[in-house]
């Protein structure tokens, strides 16, 4: 199971917004920041791939301190940034407040305090948060290493897990209680993990992560289409369905279902954008999923203001999805010519008569080096009926590359540009994430794509016999 289903993240991977013309009045930022060198401070909404400035000032300085005053109407209650520039800003929370006090030193404005009640809130909540997760994360992490070592699970550790799992949704209740702005924010960490309460309904985690993760937002809320964490909530969902080997058309099926759920075409333009940046480096995985989102947006909203800076996305979706339908069954393998080890070049064309497994992996990759075992076994079976392998490594030092083959005992044959995910067959092959597979026949036609366990043995079996 992918390590994320259980983590809470606070990163946010992109801050989504759109656009609406209803306000909530002004608000006056105001700032005294020591030993600050910068020259003025703007006030961000940031909608997808569009930055909007709703407001500059210039920074005075008085003495040893640097002053501004920034007085700025604001369209909807949400999530702003604040600083000199997108790259260098902090996220404030704005609406029902009619004044935010800034302080701090130097001119990183993420290293800021921000002064209102709100902003002051969400603060402890996030600290408090982060310590219990930590916590959470260190027990979990314990009695895994116990498994992985062939231990039991630490009865004792297993109860603090419990017991951790119970005071972390409480804690996060009590400011979800809160309501308003604290509530919509503290609603997107609320997923509650697996427990064996919830086995008899779900059977595993998986299952359970699928149909519960995003059902504790509050979908009817308009507004939450300006807080970040939807669309982050989105991108995580739809990461951790397809790192954990989800069939597309299953993952399609649940976002399709979410999505029907959420009121507003702000939260929808948020939620589907969340979705595509999730996507982007599963394109290989489920390129129809990525398209069939990427028109939605098109399609549904076609005077969203997304779309001005969206189009081109959307063509360059297009296009990904176009090249990584021709890396499909029926269609001719493109030609690999890469250096072995030894240092010689090889190519894939050289291999026909055989049945081929092209296994696009690195050494650094630990899916592809926990799969290793099972491939070995499948060689060492098929290998005298015909059967071939031409790894392709994203490793950037061949010194790896070759410690890693040694040590999983990789006998087949290996090729590399060293170049990591610059890779020219990567990019031949549209990989956008490892393990990834390739299956051709012996005339070099393409017969399965991303096999790997079970099913790249039933294949094998199929076309070789056991």
């Amino acid at each position: 199971m992918n390590t994320r289903i259980v983590s809470f993240l606070l990163v946010l991977h992109a801050f989504l917004a759109c656009s609406s013309t209803s306000g909530t009045g002004k608000v006056t930022i105001s700032g005294e920041i020591g030993n600050c060198t910068l020259d003025s401070v703007r006030l961000f909404r940031l909608a997808g791939n569009e930055v909007h400035q709703l407001g500059v000032t210039q920074i005075e300085k008085k003495g040893t301190k640097s002053i501004f005053y920034l007085n700025v109407n604001i369209p909807a209650e949400g999530s702003y940034l604040i600083g000199q520039n997108p790259n260098n800003g902090a996220f404030v929370l704005l609406g029902n407040e009619k004044e935010v006090k800034i302080s701090g030193e130097g001119d990183q404005f993420g290293t800021y305090q921000l002064n209102s009640p709100n902003n002051q809130t969400y603060s402890t909540f996030l600290a408090g948060f982060n310590k219990l997760n930590s916590r959470f994360q260190s027990l979990a992490q314990e009695n895994q290493m116990r498994m992985q070592t062939g231990q039991a699970p630490d009865p004792n550790v297993q109860k603090q897990i419990d017991d951790s799992r119970v005071e972390m949704a409480t804690y996060i209740d009590s400011f979800i209680d809160k309501g308003g702005i604290i509530g919509r924010a503290a609603q997107f960490y609320l997923y509650r993990p697996f427990d064996s309460s919830k086995k008899a309904k779900y059977g595993d985690e998986l299952n359970y992560f699928k149909a519960e993760y995003l059902l504790p937002i509050n979908f009817n809320d308009t507004l939450i289409g300006y807080m970040p964490q939807l669309g982050f909530n989105f991108l995580q969902y739809t990461d951790v369905l397809l790192s954990n080997g989800v069939p597309s058309d299953q993952v399609k099926a649940s976002l399709s279902e979410f999505i029907g759920k959420v009121k507003g075409r702000a939260a929808k333009e948020t939620a589907i954008l969340g979705i595509l940046s999730g996507l982007e480096k599963h394109i290989q995985q489920a390129p129809d999923v990525y398209l069939y989102f990427g028109k939605m947006l098109a399609k549904d909203m076609p005077e969203s203001v997304f779309l001005a800076g969206l189009s081109g996305k959307l063509t360059q979706v297009e296009q990904m999805a176009a090249a990584v339908a021709n890396i499909n069954p029926g269609g001719e393998a493109p030609e690999i010519d890469l250096k072995t080890p030894e240092g010689t070049q090889l190519k894939l064309s050289s291999l026909r008569g055989k049945y081929v497994l092209i296994d696009f992996w690195a050494s650094w990759c630990g899916p592809c080096r926990k799969e290793n075992p099972n491939v070995v076994r499948m060689y060492k079976q098929y290998h005298e009926k015909g059967f071939e392998i031409l790894g392709v490594s994203l490793d950037n030092s061949k010194e790896k590359w070759m410690q890693a083959i040694q040590a999983d005992g990789l006998t087949w044959k290996h090729v590399s540009d060293l170049a990591g995910w610059s890779s020219v067959a990567a990019k031949a092959y549209s990989v956008s994430s490892i393990p990834f597979t390739v299956l051709l026949d012996k005339n070099g036609k393409i017969i399965g794509k991303n096999l790997r366990g079970p099913a790249l043995e039933e294949k094998l079996k199929e076309v070789l016999g056991n």
